[in-house]
């Protein structure tokens, strides 16, 4: 078949190099996060977006993080589908690559597939990823990797993994709360967020290893009794609408007060800190202090933001005049519950590096807990390891059009594995078929077939 004079074909060629948008540092709010009340009405749609994130993702697993983190197994599978050791290269399919989110600013090299970096706080409680500027740049990353045909999943990370879980709970509720919702089809496509477990380092481990932080505080066969008390119901953004901003809101401020300690509490400050834990089902250990009282009662993240009759009936289980220290097996479901009461108004911080750091060396013996210590030999990102890919793919060769048995062959080269992307139409202007091929190549055909 020869093609006809009035056939016309346009090459598009889906840029795959990493585009980094920086985000800028902006002024830190001097706003309180007490400052104002939101409604009841507005309080539950904030409850509400919590629940559903943990309702859609929340697997009853022994450490209860489970749905909540990507193991860095999985996420070399969606960044090498050829499994030839080479991360977005030639041959691998990058309709699995997911929103790659850093929340440090301060690095220089990133995960392979990261396609936006958000920048920290001067202070170490949190990374302003929910502020209005990063949080539009994350959703029309997302919305570009849909219209490219790739996954709208987020995987957000850090060094150790706990900046980046309050980010996945505000990431994740604002997700349930429509906030990345395609435009076309709203409510129809809501992201899955999740972490990526121990962060940086659980990428360079390449397992599911922690470091080992020592410390001689016993368990403590017996939780104590579970206070009960209002959780305040303040924030800074009262009357703000729609619902996706809203929540947004919410997690902006809770960002700026989620934070992790050390140990931060000890047997003199009892009037201070109230110890949670977050494990399900039957915990045979808690923690005590070094007198051998016990401090902490399990009241699993799922339960914690149950909306059953309403999350304030389970929040009020948290006393009000103490600060809550959540803590569970590895501090992704804490951090993420501090920040989760954080946005309902609350006074919460996780325990760094969760049991494993309170007491390693005791029962029950965890896979996490290890004697490597923590080690940050980041890997290289690109292939000449000189940092992020930010220069989009460019054609090369081409592209030309050959006359096939069925139809037509448009072929071109690009300077490095790309994804394709073919409209094509026999009429000037439209209307164009599109083909589109999310395989990475640098030499590129593409088969038309059914002309007229």
């Amino acid at each position: 078949m020869h093609i006809s004079s009035t056939f016309l074909f346009r090459t598009l060629v889906t840029m795959l190099g990493i585009i980094l948008v920086m985000g800028l540092l902006l002024t830190i709010s001097s706003s309180n996060q007490q400052a104002n009340a939101l409604d009841p009405t507005e309080w539950q749609k904030v409850a509400g977006s919590l629940d559903s994130y943990i309702d859609s993702q929340y697997v009853a697993t022994d450490d209860g993080e489970a749905g909540f983190v990507t193991t860095a197994a999985v996420l070399e599978a969606k960044l090498d589908s050829n499994n030839d050791g080479i991360y977005l290269g030639e041959g691998d399919d990058a309709a699995a690559r997911p929103v790659m989110v850093d929340v440090l600013g301060h690095m220089t090299n990133m995960i392979p597939g990261t396609s936006h970096r958000t920048w920290p706080l001067a202070s170490p409680k949190g990374a302003n990823s929910a502020d209005a500027a990063n949080a539009a740049a994350v959703k029309a990353k997302v919305q570009a990797q849909r219209d490219a045909g790739f996954s709208d999943d987020i995987i957000n990370y850090c060094k150790t993994g706990h900046g980046q879980s309050p980010v996945v709970m505000s990431y994740g509720a604002m997700s349930q709360a429509g906030y990345f919702d395609d435009p076309g089809t709203p409510g129809v496509e809501k992201p899955n967020v999740t972490g990526l477990k121990w962060g940086r380092q659980g990428w360079n481990f390449n397992v599911t290893g922690a470091p080992t932080y020592l410390d001689t505080r016993p368990y403590s066969a017996t939780p104590v009794a579970t206070p009960v008390s209002a959780l305040p119901t303040t924030t800074d953004c009262a009357g703000v609408t729609p619902d996706s901003e809203l929540v947004r809101c919410a997690a902006d401020v809770a960002l700026y007060a989620t934070g992790h300690g050390t140990y931060p509490w000890e047997a003199v400050d009892d009037a201070l800190y109230q110890p949670v834990d977050l494990r399900p089902g039957v915990v045979s250990y808690y923690m005590a202090d070094n007198s051998g009282g016990n401090y902490a009662y399990s009241n699993p993240l799922q339960n914690l933001f149950d909306a059953t009759g309403g999350s304030y009936t389970n929040l009020t289980n948290l006393d009000a005049s103490k600060t809550s220290v959540f803590v569970n097996r590895t501090q992704h479901t804490a951090e993420m519950a501090a920040q989760g009461v954080n946005m309902l108004g609350g006074d919460a911080l996780a325990l760094r590096f969760g049991l494993p750091r309170w007491n390693s060396s005791t029962p029950p013996a965890w896979p996490e807990q290890n004697t490597g210590g923590p080690t940050y030999t980041l890997l290289t990102v690109t292939g000449d390891g000189t940092g992020p890919d930010i220069v989009a793919p460019a054609i090369t060769a081409g592209p030309s059009a050959a006359p096939s048995s069925c139809g037509a062959v448009i072929s071109w080269t690009t300077d490095e594995p790309a994804t394709s992307k073919v409209e094509w139409s026999t009429t000037s202007g439209g209307p164009y078929t599109t083909v589109n091929d999310t395989v990475l190549h640098a030499s590129h055909t593409v088969n038309l077939s059914a002309l007229p």
